[in-house]
């Protein structure tokens, strides 16, 4: 699974539990697919891989880590957000933007004891778009050249994907 833009890192469900991140921001900074879309529809390369990997920095938690993909529609919203709006540019080149970045939050469900349940079989990740550095406001760190307006504007995200179910979240 592990990828030489992932290799050196530590792997989130195996070195670093899930949940030291439970409900922390994480930017993505690449995007590995191990599957592919077509016609809307989810084709998986391999039974034994997760959908993709990604390489997260979580500021609370760690510097990076390898974050495997294991739901299909939260593969799905992934895909999305880097093959199909191309948010960062060339698809073949899953790196780093230079006006927007990619915020993904590990939110399990746990409200009710049936989501607990089913909690490893149903998506879990809140995957968003937001203006550049907007990782470092959201954490705390006010840019001084924001105005008012401007700053709050840039806590809100540009698009989200989630897709856990509504009446469980």
């Amino acid at each position: 699974m592990e990828t030489s833009e992932h290799s050196e890192v530590p792997l989130i469900g195996r070195d670093l539990s899930w949940g030291a991140i439970e409900g922390q921001y994480c930017r993505v900074k690449h995007f590995t697919p191990f599957a592919i879309v077509e016609s809307g529809k989810v084709k998986e390369v391999s039974r034994t891989l997760p959908y993709a990997s990604l390489l997260v920095e979580c500021p609370k938690a760690f510097e990076e880590a390898s974050m495997p993909v294991i739901h299909k529609l939260d593969f799905r919203n992934l895909w999305e957000v880097f093959m199909e709006r191309k948010v960062y540019g060339d698809t073949r080149d899953y790196g780093v933007s230079t006006e927007m970045e990619v915020l993904v939050v590990y939110a399990p469900l746990k409200r009710r004891k049936l989501a607990k349940l089913f909690s490893g079989v149903l998506p879990s990740l809140v995957i968003q778009l937001y203006p550049k550095g907007s990782l470092e406001r959201l954490e705390g760190k006010p840019d001084t050249g924001l105005s008012a307006e401007e700053y709050l504007k840039s806590l809100l995200p540009i698009a989200e994907w989630d897709a856990r179910p509504e009446e469980l979240k």
